[in-house]
């Protein structure tokens, strides 16, 4: 059965993810090797596919332009409300976050 995306009237939240090396790394030529791993188009192209979300690789999302989930229309968009640093409340967000993966 399809999955059908549906965008409240109220509008949603939006997001990006993003791929960083911590200052503290210890490998960061491996770290390197893994994002470069991750951004060759045949695995965003995966990655797309297992997750429904699009990536950074516009070679990638080009195969799921046809995809109103992933390319919500422009009306919708405009509705969305783009998340930001939530600060201190982070410790809240995570703390739900892990219920939530723990079915509680």
């Amino acid at each position: 059965m399809p999955i059908k995306l549906v965008f409240p009237r109220e509008g949603g939240i939006g997001w990006v993810d993003n791929f960083a090396i911590s200052s503290g790394a210890t490998n960061i030529d491996a770290a390197h090797k893994m994002i470069d791993f991750l951004l060759r188009p045949e695995i965003a192209e995966q990655i797309s596919r297992d997750t429904g979300y699009l990536t950074a690789v516009k070679e990638s999302n080009e195969k799921f332009k046809d995809s109103p989930a992933l390319f919500p229309s422009q009306e919708d968009l405009d509705r969305v409300e783009w998340q930001d640093a939530v600060g201190d409340s982070t410790v809240i967000y995570e703390d739900y976050f892990l219920k939530l993966k723990a079915g509680q």
